[in-house]
């Protein structure tokens, strides 16, 4: 049902039937970079809502959400921010906190997959797993000493910790949001950070987006 909620079927919240599956562990990371504020930030937003409500519902489901960006007034600190774990949190957690998220900062993308990579192998534990990316430029931050992260070397490491996640057997689905039409940087560089786990989601057809991710999962059931 993931594929209809938050696009008009909110009414299967009213269901009373309970699901037990085998253990999954979901972790999404929002990209919180300036560029993704407006409707790519609200819809990213909405998806990753529509997800943990869904899988609130269903048994054995660990789902974790962060934004990834830099501290406010500390120009050249990366920031990793888990703002939902479903072990830790409810649904009224969201409802009071995630109205305040924003989308203000720089782009430091795998330094904050690295900085989390531990936790997320330590919370999948040998279960099914998937890590879901939300993205809309590539990797570009600079620190407050002139260094930079940006480029080659960046797209590298982002190769680098996607390797780590599926050496780790951790699913990665990666999303490029967009808002105009930029598929040449999506096949030139984010398909080559991300690999074929890498879809072009435009931001007015977010829908898309719920029912890739549920392939996803169906596909790793069948499999």
């Amino acid at each position: 049902l993931i594929a209809e909620l938050g696009f008009g079927a909110e009414n299967v919240f009213s269901q009373v039937i309970h699901y037990t599956v085998k253990p999954i562990y979901i972790h999404l990371s929002i990209d919180a970079s300036g560029s993704m504020s407006g409707s790519k930030w609200e819809k990213s937003l909405k998806t990753a809502v529509a997800i943990a409500k869904a899988c609130s519902m269903v048994s054995n489901i660990h789902v974790c959400i962060d934004i990834r960006g830099e501290v406010s007034g500390m120009y050249g600190t990366p920031l990793t921010w888990v703002v939902y774990d479903s072990k830790r949190n409810n649904m009224n957690h969201i409802l009071k906190h995630f109205p305040m998220l924003q989308a203000t900062s720089s782009t430091p993308e795998s330094l904050c997959y690295e900085s989390i990579k531990k936790q997320i192998i330590r919370n999948a534990n040998g279960n099914d797993s998937f890590f879901i990316t939300f993205s809309d430029g590539e990797p570009s931050y600079y620190t407050g000493s002139g260094g930079s992260y940006h480029g080659e070397t960046a797209y590298q490491h982002c190769r680098n910790q996607i390797n780590a996640f599926t050496k780790a057997n951790i699913n990665t689905l990666a999303y490029f949001i967009s808002d105009y039409n930029n598929q040449e940087f999506y096949n030139k560089v984010f398909k080559s950070m991300y690999g074929a786990n890498s879809s072009y989601i435009d931001v007015t057809a977010l829908n898309a987006l719920s029912r890739s991710i549920n392939g996803l999962f169906e596909r790793k059931q069948l499999a």
